[in-house]
């Protein structure tokens, strides 16, 4: 339904029987589902019952951010990226989305400086660099619809639980923000990577093979296409 980007039913899904594992997911789906269908009041109540709830307060906050700069208030969502719970959750990805608020609210030296401290001058960073440096207008596009909002909700958790025990939960997760987002390369990178580690070497390099050549992971999933090779030698002997 997310890839469709049919909300009601999302939302009816929800107040049925709920669609994930917990409440913070299904609280985080909600409130993109809600801005789905323009509501946005109460999806502002929901991400907001997840910032309120201190075991959670940064995973709200990044995503309350991110609703906020999909919903055009980048003032709104730069106090929010700068809360302090929230640099304490920071990841690429939602530095990567900060710096994007601020090129676009014209503060292109705050901007470029958070991507230089976060990758330096990398090819994670090195297209938004050369635009922001080059003076040209930038439009937050990190999250486009509300059905991409889910996605990030799905990537987060499976990123922030791959430092655990890899479990089906974890792969849950990715494949969910995969099913959404199939050419997003951090999400391509991360299946291919719980794939690994659940010794499934072939289903892993299908996925890396799907990084394009000019994507800035290129190098990166070729690296992990040669190690599914090795390992699977391996297992061989």
């Amino acid at each position: 339904a997310a890839r469709e980007e049919n909300y009601d039913e999302i939302i009816d899904l929800l107040a049925r029987d709920g669609v994930a594992t917990n409440d913070l997911t299904d609280s985080l789906v909600l409130g993109w589902a809600l801005l789905g269908i323009g509501d946005q009041g109460r999806a502002l109540e929901a991400f907001n019952m997840v910032v309120n709830d201190d075991r959670y307060r940064a995973f709200g906050l990044y995503h309350l951010g991110l609703a906020l700069a999909w919903s055009g208030d980048l003032e709104g969502a730069i106090a929010v990226f700068q809360d302090e719970a929230h640099r304490n959750f920071q990841s690429p990805r939602s530095i990567f989305a900060e710096a994007q608020v601020l090129a676009e609210l014209d503060r292109p030296a705050e901007a470029e400086r958070r991507l230089m401290e976060a990758f330096g001058a990398n090819s994670a960073s090195r297209d938004l660099l050369d635009k922001i440096r080059s003076g040209e207008d930038i439009t937050f596009d990190f999250v486009s619809t509300p059905a991409q909002g889910m996605a990030e909700v799905y990537y987060t958790l499976a990123d922030a639980l791959s430092s655990d025990t890899p479990n089906l939960y974890n792969l849950y997760y990715a494949r969910m923000a995969l099913e959404i987002r199939p050419t997003d390369s951090d999400v391509l990178l991360l299946v291919a990577g719980l794939f690994e580690q659940f010794n499934r070497m072939s289903m892993a390099r299908d996925i890396y093979l799907e990084v394009t050549d000019d994507d800035a992971a290129f190098f990166t999933a070729a690296m992990g296409v040669a190690e599914t090779l090795r390992s699977e030698d391996r297992l061989e002997d």
